[in-house]
């Protein structure tokens, strides 16, 4: 009689159909589109890096091939054609590539089970799968070689179109011409503008972490132990299944140091998995291609005291909601605002399964999937009307629950012999299990970014150090003519900040728009945020700064007489 009951009330209710597997890295938003993976973003941070880091590869190589131009004309003038010139200087940046890759390959082997360290301590081995495959080897490879060809490409070509013949005329390597300096500068305002991007990502991910702290979760409960009790190894009939959770339920609830017990499908923050169903609320209108798809849970008696999760109209899931009782649900605030907004939704209908359940409660908001997400219509099923055979099991406690979990043990052992308990931990473990994403994005792209700044910072040195060595002989008339080192330092570092304003410009614009493709990973701060910007600006311009610095004081300290017998 029980079986049928619950069959009939609310069919499928115990089999896979309903149930959604979501990866860690998605996250339901209420039946509509899903939030923009972590991943991606991570990925598409990869590709700005590898941009940035290429941007500078080439810069360098034309700094390079501009001093390579007297070798390169001796080439020419013994009979060297354009193309040997161009496949020397781009086999040169192959092998580059190539030494490069390996040495990346040899650093992902050994760093890749760092990830590791921002998984929490958990009861179930998490895998990430980081190490090298043959597919990520030869992908990998493939883009090392574009890069070694493309960045051997470009200062081939600018060096073979020169004038080859002109520096053996004075018997000195000539700078490069005007056209290769602002190519050059160039690569470094996009090195700027690209290192920016990251620095805002990674501060807008790094605020987003510390306001996740302070996020509402729903549910005041913060100590307490959490296990998994499965009844389908036993194959009891649903009648017995629920008899048994009634007597687990009730033996733990006399040991010491246990406040509440509760039992439920999931808990708020179970992001590796959801269920949901098509529901018909009685007396809405939906419009056309509306989803009303909602998420559910099946929870026992009791559940939102332990949890602490406040009840804000009606009543939670009792004793009375009986398999033979009329169907009942709670919802959650948001289902409530959605399908009765401006009156109370106690009395209502929801149509689950085959039959209507009515609505005799109506719970807070929680966070059910992931910390980020944004308030989602939920639905709790009593488990008498919505059997499951497997279940957690929540246990409140005063102390420190790990102390309990022996005697949890010992506890459905002798209650329910045959019926094992596992995937136990702390709740405080199961909500640092909802972080850890984050902190590993925050925390890649806070490395990301920091390379990011280095690298172009480098760049920047490297074309002020080169602009100060062409400009030595002028340096020394200026500085013959009155000028004092204070202004030839002011000189040379006007020349490093102006480029370095122009990147600045061009990435915050950039920032504004690439961080509104992640907004929805984002907890409370906007993707325009202007703490954000304003100190990663700050930082970036510190960085170009100093990075401007050894090359103005080394132009400062020339010898006026020195630098002008320089050719």
């Amino acid at each position: 009689m029980v079986a049928r009951q619950l069959a009939t009330a609310y069919p499928d209710a115990n089999s896979d159909r309903g149930m959604r597997l979501f990866p860690l890295w998605r996250q339901p938003s209420g039946g509509t589109a899903q939030l923009l993976p972590v991943m991606a973003v991570l990925g598409g941070v990869v590709a700005v890096l590898l941009a940035l880091v290429c941007a500078n590869m080439a810069g360098l190589l034309l700094a390079r091939a501009s001093g390579r131009r007297r070798e390169l004309a001796v080439r020419v003038s013994l009979g060297a054609s354009r193309w040997q010139v161009v496949r020397l200087l781009v086999a040169e940046t192959t092998l580059l590539a190539v030494a490069a890759g390996a040495l990346a390959a040899l650093v992902t082997v050994w760093s890749g089970n760092l990830l590791y360290a921002f998984i929490p301590p958990l009861p179930i081995p998490i895998a990430i799968d980081a190490g090298l495959n043959v597919r990520v080897l030869l992908f990998s490879s493939a883009v090392s070689l574009a890069a070694g060809l493309l960045l051997g490409l470009l200062p081939g070509l600018q060096a073979s179109r020169a004038d080859l013949v002109a520096p053996l005329k004075d018997g000195a390597a000539m700078g490069g011409s005007a056209r290769r300096g602002r190519l050059r500068q160039g690569l470094i305002v996009a090195q700027v503008a690209l290192a920016l991007v990251l620095l805002v990502s990674a501060g807008l991910f790094l605020r987003t972490l510390v306001a996740a702290d302070r996020v509402d979760l729903g549910f005041a409960a913060r100590q307490g132990l959490v296990g998994v009790v499965d009844l389908g190894s036993a194959s009891l009939e649903p009648a017995r299944g629920l008899a048994t959770y009634r007597a687990v339920a009730a033996a733990l609830r006399e040991l010491p140091g246990v406040e509440a017990v509760a039992l439920a499908q999931r808990l708020p923050l179970t992001s590796l998995d959801s269920s949901d169903r098509t529901v018909t609320v009685e007396g809405y209108a939906p419009a056309p291609g509306e989803d009303m798809t909602t998420y559910y849970a099946s929870i026992g008696a009791g559940y939102f005291d332990a949890l602490r999760l406040p009840i804000v109209e009606g009543r939670g899931v009792s004793d009375r909601d009986t398999a033979d009782a009329p169907p009942a649900v709670v919802i959650n605030a948001t289902m409530a605002r959605r399908f009765w907004p401006g009156r109370s939704a106690l009395g209502g209908r929801v149509r689950v399964g085959d039959r209507w359940a009515e609505v005799v409660g109506v719970a807070g908001d929680a966070k059910y999937q992931s910390i980020s997400e944004p308030a989602t219509p939920f639905m709790y099923l009593p488990v008498d009307q919505a059997y499951r055979t497997s279940m957690r099991i929540f246990l409140r406690t005063s102390g420190d629950p790990e102390a309990i979990v022996p005697a949890v043990r010992q506890t459905i052992a002798r209650v329910a012999p045959g019926v094992p308990l596992f995937d136990v931990q702390t709740l405080a473990q199961h909500i640092a299990f909802a972080f850890f994403l984050l902190e590993m994005a925050a925390t890649l792209l806070a490395v990301f970014g920091a390379t990011a700044a280095l690298l172009a910072a480098l760049g920047l040195y490297g074309v002020i150090a080169q602009s100060v060595a062409a400009r030595t002989r002028e340096i020394g008339v200026r500085m013959s003519l009155g000028a004092t080192k204070t202004d030839v330092a002011r000189l040379v570092v006007s020349q490093g900040l102006g480029l370095a304003a122009l990147g600045i410009t061009l990435g915050l614009a950039g920032a504004a728009g690439v961080t509104r493709l992640f907004e929805s990973q984002l907890l409370g701060v906007s993707a325009l945020d202007p703490g954000a910007f304003a100190a990663t600006t700050v930082l970036l311009a510190a960085t170009t700064l100093a990075a401007c610095a050894a090359p103005a004081w080394r132009a400062a300290r020339l010898d006026p007489v020195q630098a002008l017998r320089v050719d």
